[in-house]
């Protein structure tokens, strides 16, 4: 084979900038694709979140530091008979639906910047004008950007509260049953 011509310097500077850009080129490319992967891999994410939520029994809620819904769930929703779109952002109660003023109540004093988990039972009323007992836990958390948020979550718990108000009741009647029965055994 012939030997190749020697490059002059400016011909070798030109192949020079070339490679450079070749090389430049295909890490953007690269970037790219590894971008592409990352968002996809977050709405993935986002997706299975949102989907778990949704699903969820749980009423779930997520509010600025100054109270502001950043986050509603369907369970929420529906309870209410709001959609997280006429609420989220806001924080002028006159502006909402009337269902949803409810909504701003639930992380209330009890959730502190600085504190923990606060659990308490509210009783509250739905769309429905039904009252409901809620097992309500409020807790502060931060965000990427370290601002506080306040999140809430709340299971349902009216059944089970009136069941235990049922058999308090069934079990005053038996014992109060039994005092009238002993009592009367005694004057036999």
């Amino acid at each position: 084979t012939e030997p190749r011509p020697a490059l002059d310097d400016a011909s070798a500077a030109k192949l020079s900038d070339f490679a450079a850009m070749v090389m430049e080129e295909l890490e953007l490319r690269k970037k790219a694709r590894q971008l592409a992967d990352t968002e996809r891999a977050l709405r993935a994410s986002e997706e299975r979140f949102s989907a778990f939520m949704n699903h969820s029994p749980a009423l779930a809620l997520m509010q600025d530091g100054r109270g502001r819904v950043l986050y509603l769930n369907r369970a929420a929703e529906k309870m209410w008979r709001v959609a997280a779109r006429d609420v989220i952002g806001k924080i002028d109660l006159d502006k909402w639906p009337e269902p949803a003023v409810a909504v701003a109540h639930l992380a209330d004093p009890g959730c502190e910047p600085n504190g923990s988990v606060f659990t308490t039972v509210k009783e509250l009323t739905d769309a429905n004008q039904e009252v409901r007992q809620l097992l309500w836990h409020c807790f502060p958390f931060s965000d990427g950007d370290r601002a506080t948020l306040f999140g809430s979550l709340a299971v349902d718990v009216s059944e089970q509260t009136r069941l235990e108000r049922e058999l308090r009741a069934a079990n005053a009647a038996l014992s109060e049953l039994t005092r009238l029965a002993e009592q009367a055994n005694r004057l036999k």
